[in-house]
């Protein structure tokens, strides 16, 4: 980017919106976090009942979940790995790299609340749930929903900061919930 005199803020680093983007931080987080967690609830209950091939394929846990509140031992640490190491970095190359690119070469779409989603939305979400699979397990493709979630905050704003923060959060809360389920 530099090489070619291209502005950061265009792939979306930028705080120029930082106020608009924890607005949709705080929003998109008001609405999915409770949906999230009462789904997680529900499939803990539900998951050692199915067949063991079946679990296997869907979810990296082996024991029965028992719920106990308590947070991840060095959680102050998975903040800022989430934050800088994890999100941030995959916002920018994902969403703001490949999604921007993608949506100069397609740029056709349909408006979704507030945002144009199009071919290069699609296939940049697939690309980030594919590129989890560096580590081989069928269930960690379920990184797509939530690309969803990070490509349309994306779109909508302009910025990867508030998709940043979505996506740090929603790992955070992941490891939370499982601390609290498995230990």
């Amino acid at each position: 980017m530099d090489r070619r005199n291209e502005d950061y803020a265009d792939y979306g680093l930028s705080t120029r919106r930082l106020r608009g983007d924890l607005k949709d931080f705080a929003v998109v987080s008001a609405v999915v976090f409770p949906l999230f967690i009462a789904g997680y609830v529900a499939f803990m209950y539900l998951w050692p009942h199915l067949p063991a091939a079946v679990a296997h394929l869907i979810t990296p846990y082996t024991t029965a979940p028992k719920f106990s509140f308590r947070l991840p031992d060095r959680f102050d640490e998975w903040i800022v790995d989430q934050i800088f190491v994890v999100a941030l970095p995959e916002e920018f190359f994902y969403r703001g790299f490949i999604q921007t690119r993608l949506r100069d070469a397609w740029p056709e779409g349909r408006m979704f609340f507030g945002a144009r989603l199009g071919r290069a939305f699609w296939v940049t979400q697939i690309l980030f749930a594919l590129g989890h699979l560096a580590i081989f397990a069928v269930w960690r493709l379920g990184v797509f929903f939530p690309a969803l979630i990070f490509g349309w905050m994306r779109e909508r704003s302009g910025s990867v900061v508030g998709a940043a923060l979505f996506h740090a959060a929603s790992n955070l809360l992941i490891k939370v919930l499982d601390a609290s389920f498995f230990g």
